[in-house]
């Protein structure tokens, strides 16, 4: 086993290259197709060929430092049988394992890679597949689990990142290789990690085969919201480089031409003119080419409502951060939040949980920050009471530092709407009113950030302008009120005895009651038991329906997520709600 001291933790910078330095290729090379049950591998010992790069395991237990080999039954004996460690029914004889959960090194974290021998491409196909059992648990951050790859002696790349609970499953992913690699070497990283669950993987097969068709990858906007007339930006990636996206749009299957050729990142980038007269409602972008996977795109396209009449909030103006219509005094970037990590560390940073795609990011770790970012103008009208939202994640560290949020108008008013400095708000969303001036038909939103050396950090994402519903009427019921809890986790004396009264007690009463995950500390029969009895005696009789939805707790305990998915259905009677099987219910909330 060669055991590496100083390797360091494997970080992703944002072209996904490995923070390590690239090792030779071993000399033991195997011909395609490599298959692999570790049948003859030792608890410390990797069969031949095979390696692992070890950093800071020293503490662990004795033949379980970073990956090892045992069989399915040796890890629920020396680890017990909770959190799904016995159900990788896939499993034959000893497997990889990496095991993190109450084995920890004697400071901080751990990593640790294994890796496959260098596979020698003979028919030079254009890309490797590799298949294998794996049972993976997700642990918290900054613990991650990468599929890596490393062409000849470059250094290492990602190809699969596992970042969320994938248990007992076959793994199949198709790896290009560049033009001119002589020899592939595939690698299971499991980095970062203390005190946080597992990974077992078994019967590796890797063998050269032509390239899958590429998945595109949606970079800017998931969900565009645009309206009629508008251009809707466009950035894909997943492609191989020099790949031709072709796109069609809406049922006449117009095709958008001028779509570049992916780049050597294989992305591209293009935009769709919506046509003026387009109904609201969505129409369909078709993503497509040879060898590309066919994808839709939904585009929402707005109506022009009359704000007098309408019964759902205008969204006015909405920006992500997906263009490059912003401008920028400072140090402001455009990133993403695995980049920002990747560059600063985690430090609450991944706490920004409303982040998606592309962010703006003001950082004073690496120095003194003073700088700000302006939107494009926006059309607005005078007198307009509107209201701005943005999805915002302020860190507070270091010495003094603020951020404020002004509305610009052309007509020289700058309106502060909001001022941040001495506290953390983390993935906040924040709603800020606003009134346009007499004589103004232009806003523009500008984010100022002020900071010392080694201070904190501002991260924003989906700016939007939104007129706001007028509030109800002065003694004007809704038609419909729904009742929601969530979180009991065994607090039921508090859900029988002021919860749920409260609710009761109020003006007007609910006919829907929504118990919104977590309704139970574990998923054992006395836990539903004991909620179930504080639900009725707190009144959850009363209400016409009740629905529960499932949380994370409802998975705890021993006894596997397939038997803990089917006792919450049959305990709270999810069967005949939904998409169960049954009676859907489903009800109409509408204003007067």
């Amino acid at each position: 086993m060669r055991t590496r001291h100083g390797i360091g933790a494997i970080a992703v910078t944002c072209a996904l290259t490995l923070l390590v330095g690239a090792a030779a290729t071993p000399a033991f090379a195997a011909a395609p197709p490599l298959t692999e049950g570790f049948t003859d591998a030792t608890a410390s010992q990797p069969p031949a060929g095979w390696s692992i790069d070890n950093t800071n395991v020293t503490g662990m237990r004795a033949d379980w430092e970073g990956w090892s080999f045992h069989t399915s039954a040796e890890v629920v004996s020396t680890w017990g049988n909770s959190g799904d460690r016995g159900s990788f029914t896939r499993a034959d004889g000893v497997t990889a394992v990496v095991h993190s959960d109450a084995n920890r090194p004697t400071d901080g974290r751990f990593s640790s890679v294994l890796w496959a021998p260098a596979v020698d491409l003979q028919s030079q196909d254009g890309a490797v597949r590799v298949r294998f059992d794996s049972h993976y648990k997700q642990g918290q951050s900054p613990q991650t689990a990468q599929l890596v790859a490393r062409f000849d002696d470059a250094a290492p790349v990602v190809v699969e990142s596992f970042a969320r609970n994938r248990l007992d499953e076959q793994v199949d992913v198709s790896i290009p290789v560049p033009a001119g690699t002589d020899a592939v070497t595939v690698g299971w990283s499991y980095a970062e990690s203390s005190n946080n669950w597992f990974w077992m993987i078994d019967d590796v097969q890797i063998s050269e085969a032509p390239p899958a068709d590429a998945a595109p990858r949606i970079l800017s906007a998931a969900k565009p919201v645009a309206r009629a007339g508008a251009t809707v930006p466009v950035k894909v990636g997943g492609l191989r480089p020099g790949q031709q996206l072709t796109a069609s749009f809406g049922d006449a299957g117009a095709a958008v031409p001028g779509i570049p050729v992916a780049d050597a990142a294989g992305e591209t980038s293009f935009s769709v003119a919506l046509p003026a007269d387009l109904a609201p409602g969505s129409v369909t972008l078709s993503l497509g080419g040879a060898g590309i996977v066919s994808t839709p795109l939904v585009i929402t396209v707005l109506a022009a409502d009359d704000p007098d009449t309408s019964t759902t909030e205008q969204l006015l103006w909405f920006d992500g951060f997906e263009t490059d219509s912003w401008t920028s005094k400072g140090a402001w970037t455009l990133s993403n939040l695995d980049s920002v990590i990747a560059q600063y560390g985690t430090d609450r940073r991944h706490a920004f949980t409303r982040a998606s795609g592309r962010i703006a990011v003001a950082e004073a770790t690496s120095g003194a920050f003073a700088g700000s970012l302006a939107s494009s103008p926006i059309a607005v009208k005078a007198g307009d009471a509107l209201e701005v939202r943005l999805d915002s994640h302020y860190r507070k560290r270091g010495g003094t530092q603020h951020g404020t949020v002004t509305a610009v108008f052309d007509e020289g008013t700058e309106t502060v709407l909001r001022e941040l400095s001495d506290a953390d708000e983390e993935s906040a969303q924040l709603r800020l009113p606003v009134t346009v001036p007499a004589g103004a038909s232009a806003m523009t939103l500008r984010f100022v950030f002020d900071a010392p050396g080694a201070a904190g950090s501002w991260m924003l994402d989906d700016v939007q302008v939104v007129r706001p519903l007028a509030a109800l009427a002065e003694g004007v019921e809704a038609n419909t009120v729904v009742d929601i809890f969530s979180d009991v986790q065994g607090a039921t004396t508090r859900l029988s005895q002021n919860v749920l009264p409260g609710f009761r007690a109020m003006a007007q009463t609910a006919d829907v009651l929504v118990s919104n995950g977590d309704l139970v500390s574990n998923g054992s029969t006395a836990n539903y038991t004991s909620y179930l009895s504080a639900l009725a005696a707190g009144g959850g009789g009363e209400y016409g329906t009740v629905v529960s939805t499932i949380g994370n707790h409802e998975y705890y305990g021993s006894e596997g997520s397939a038997v803990y998915r089917e006792r919450f259905l049959d305990s709270t009677g999810m069967r005949d709600i939904g998409g169960q099987g049954g009676v859907r219910c489903s009800w109409t909330v509408s204003f007067p």
